[in-house]
């Protein structure tokens, strides 16, 4: 018997192993992100909205600046067999920074050990109440808020307190689970490889009518930061009317403020839970005034960061 016959047996067993193991090496080079939280698990979730608003009249330029910022502590209560995480949600920490056009500044925050001033009184005292609401939410393995359960006294308090009406966006159900989605984003649905994408669609009622928000959403692939790697998400996010696209609303599209929004999340992937995001929304508007126009840009920066924490204490 010659040798290639003698080493034919051999050389077919090893290309079909390598036949066989094939598919399973390109699925292990795939990366499978999902929110994986222990029981008793405990976070610090900061939000902090920074939004600028630029009007142009002619010549004449002013802007204002609002800095609004939350710290809540997430407790994990339990998992489902679904992987469906239940939390409870505690306001642990809130401010607001003011900048007129005329150079007056307000600065207010449920942590400093000052007495709050004049201007920003009627607010500390609204959010006194609001450091003791407790919130129960469920959240998805892929980072969606299917569930908000609020406390009967929070009702209360955005009914009496006016000067909660600016974090109302954190308040209610439908803000809450509007400004969640942002900071979380949503993860993929099955594994994926650096340049995969997804996306994601659900509507919004907004003064301007009901519009549909399409994210897509871009795998990148991991990156060092420091002692953990995270894996990067990149979103754009499209908006469009709902409805009927020949209706006389959709038709008066052209005049409705032209907008952007983008952003970046990192996850990592070994802890099971976002670390940071980064969203960004810019509107831009013109309205007609006196012969000319008025130009009206608003730039909004959500920004988000997850840490581990305590239960028990508070920041």
């Amino acid at each position: 018997m010659s040798l290639s016959c003698a080493l034919a047996p051999i050389v077919t067993t090893v290309l079909n192993a390598v036949l066989a193991w094939a598919p399973e090496a390109a699925a292990a080079g795939e990366t499978t992100l999902r929110w994986n939280l222990p029981s008793g698990t405990a976070l610090n979730v900061q939000l902090t909205q920074t939004t600028r608003t630029q009007t142009t009249v002619q010549d004449a330029v002013a802007a204002v600046q609002i800095e609004a910022g939350c710290d809540l502590r997430w407790t994990v209560d339990g998992e489902a067999a679904d992987g469906t995480i239940q939390l409870t949600q505690a306001f642990t920490r809130l401010w607001l920074k003011t900048a007129s056009p005329d150079g007056q500044a307000s600065v207010y925050d449920s942590a400093s050990p000052e007495e709050p001033a004049a201007d920003v009184t009627a607010l500390a005292d609204a959010v006194r109440p609001l450091l003791r609401v407790r919130i129960g939410m469920s959240l998805s393995p892929r980072g969606e808020i299917l569930d908000v359960r609020r406390a009967a006294e929070l009702d209360r308090l955005l009914r009496d307190l006016p000067a909660l009406s600016g974090w109302k966006s954190l308040l209610t159900k439908e803000g809450m689970s509007r400004t969640l989605h942002r900071a979380l984003g949503t993860l993929p649905k099955d594994p994926v490889n650096a340049g995969d994408q997804w996306t994601v669609t659900r509507q919004l009622d907004t003064p301007l009518g009901r519009l549909v928000a399409t994210d897509t959403c871009t795998y990148e692939g991991p990156v060092r930061d420091g002692q953990r790697t995270l894996d990067t998400i990149r979103i754009a996010t499209d908006m469009r009317l709902a409805g009927d696209a020949a209706s006389p609303a959709a038709a008066a599209t052209d005049r409705w403020p032209r907008q952007q929004l983008q952003g970046v999340y990192r996850f990592d992937a070994a802890a099971g839970f976002l670390a940071e995001s980064r969203v960004s929304q810019t509107l831009l508007a013109e309205v007609p005034y006196a012969g000319g126009k008025i130009q009206i840009k608003t730039v909004s920066t959500l920004g988000t960061r997850l840490t581990p924490t305590d239960a028990e204490t508070d920041h």
